[in-house]
């Protein structure tokens, strides 16, 4: 999703501070839903690994 503001909810849980990434619009409209979710997961695992240092 794209939004203007600087912080934007996830739209699902509503909790969750959503984070900028460098995907653009036209990659994440080619993706398939499987492709999405695995992008998620390794974006995630990357990031949350690096604040454990």
């Amino acid at each position: 999703m794209v939004s203007r503001r600087k912080e934007v909810e996830c739209h699902r849980c509503g909790v969750e501070q959503m984070t900028l990434t460098n995907l653009t619009m036209s990659k994440y409209s080619n993706m398939s839903e499987q492709e999405r979710k695995d992008y998620s997961e390794a974006w995630l695992y990357i990031h949350n690994r690096k604040g454990r240092k």
